[in-house]
């Protein structure tokens, strides 16, 4: 048994890091063919006794896509999205509404720091408008912010480093 799960994890793990970003993961799992894409979680801003983080997950099965995975990171002394929270974008002044994002984890660490994780699917053609402003604001509950050229850089790298088809969808 010992044997059979070290040789799945190894499938498991094909690809480090796209050559392009080393916050950008691109594993194939060789048995079924489905490619994940990963952005490391990045800082998007702060707020009294806290910051937020931004990630992307995408996946692909024999290149047909899916869409990515929007998942926001808190960190902070209260609860910010217990409930959720809808999600707003402002791509170069476009209002994109990203609906509204379930709390999908939340827990409280022994010196009552609490971490809070949000997600929902966003379309790669959203990504993609993202990728190409030059001006991204974000509004998530209550809490607004703007990405700074790093993160919509890295947002860029997100989506080169999927698979070919899955860009194009």
């Amino acid at each position: 048994m010992k044997r059979l799960l070290a040789v799945a994890a190894l499938a498991l793990f094909t690809v480090g890091a796209s050559a392009n970003d080393k916050n950008i993961m691109v594993q194939t799992d060789k048995f079924t063919g489905k490619t994940t894409v990963t952005m490391k979680p990045m800082s998007i801003g702060s707020f009294q006794l806290g910051f937020v983080n931004l990630s992307l997950s995408a996946c692909s099965l024999n290149d047909q896509p899916k869409p990515a995975a929007l998942i926001i990171y808190s960190y902070s002394g209260s609860w910010q999205f217990l409930d959720g929270a809808d999600v707003y974008l402002l791509a170069d002044g476009e209002r994109i509404d990203l609906g509204h994002f379930i709390s999908t984890k939340g827990t409280i660490d022994t010196s009552a720091w609490l971490s809070e994780t949000i997600a929902a699917p966003v379309d790669h053609s959203v990504l993609e408008k993202v990728a190409a402003a030059k001006k991204v604001e974000l509004k998530i509950g209550r809490y607004e912010t703007k990405l700074n050229g790093k993160a919509i850089e890295r947002i860029r790298a997100f989506l080169a480093a999927l698979p070919a088809d899955s860009a194009s969808r």
